[in-house]
């Protein structure tokens, strides 16, 4: 007596019974397929506990900034919450004026900092022609120069 499913060749792996992923690379199977995955899973994990880390170094600076002792053991979505309110608190008792000169210096701060790690992280090999550089006044903005 045969069951559903149960046959002639059922019990051996043919062409007609892989998957496609198993039998359409040529040599290796599916197995190079499996291995790259997995080097890939290896590269999130990393990245993922990258991500956490750097989530949890940003509330951490957080709890150290906003002047309250009970945020120190608060959970990260209140550190998160208070620290907003505290900014949005800011900018309300400080004048408008003042207030728009420190966001355009942190903006640029920002941009030079963030600049700075790009250029670093780069292979630079090639000089870039002083032609090629605006000036930041042409472009009507602070800050250095930028490519054409």
């Amino acid at each position: 007596m045969l069951f559903q499913g149960q046959g002639q060749g059922q019990g051996k792996a043919t062409k007609a019974n892989m998957p496609a992923a198993a039998h359409s690379g040529g040599s290796g199977g599916p197995w190079p397929k499996m291995k790259m995955k997995k080097q890939n899973a290896l590269g999130h994990t990393a990245k993922e506990k990258m991500r956490r880390a750097s989530i949890v170094n940003s509330c951490n600076s957080f709890r150290t900034l906003v002047p309250m002792e009970s945020i120190r053991d608060a959970d990260k979505a209140t550190v998160f919450r208070i620290s907003v309110e505290y900014l949005a608190y800011l900018r309300v008792k400080i004048p408008k004026e003042d207030l728009a000169a420190l966001d355009v210096k942190f903006a640029q701060q920002q941009e030079d900092r963030y600049s700075d790690q790009s250029a670093a992280q780069l292979d630079l090999t090639a000089q870039v022609p002083a032609e090629a550089v605006v000036p930041a006044s042409s472009r009507g903005g602070a800050g250095g120069g930028q490519l054409q």
